[in-house]
């Protein structure tokens, strides 16, 4: 992988996906609230677990030609299905991953006739990021 990330075990990089920038969350913010019950002295305070939440991803993607191109988009929507979660890894982060499953289009601002920017929006049930455990 260079530049590029992982989805499910596949490298988008074999589809001439290239990271170029994006809004990732880091750590996980949950909510502490204190909320006054009425007839009683003080309040209820409580923490709520972080959320369902959504990052985003500009990516560039390259093929030969346009045909090429064309393919290879056809094979990240193929691979990044929207009903599917999956675990993402971004090149570089090697101890990290977030569970995601896309839920934008695939449409941008073309770049020549061999490439598309556009951005990828992640949603997640579980936000992460989750440490990376195992041998």
């Amino acid at each position: 992988m260079a530049d590029s990330f992982s989805f499910d075990g596949t490298d988008m990089a074999d589809y001439g996906i290239t990271v170029i920038g994006g809004e990732w969350p880091f750590a996980k913010v949950g909510v502490t609230d204190t909320v006054n019950v009425p007839g009683r002295d003080g309040g209820y305070t409580y923490y709520n677990e972080a959320g369902p939440a959504e990052f985003t991803m500009e990516v560039v993607c390259e093929g030969d030609d346009a045909n090429d191109l064309i393919a290879n988009l056809q094979s990240f929507a193929a691979a990044t299905p929207t009903d599917t979660v999956g675990e993402i890894y971004l090149d570089g982060i090697t101890g990290y991953y977030w569970k995601a499953r896309r839920v934008s289009d695939i449409r941008g601002l073309p770049i020549g006739m061999h490439a598309l920017q556009f951005e990828i929006v992640w949603r997640m049930d579980e936000p992460g990021p989750f440490p990376v455990t195992g041998t």
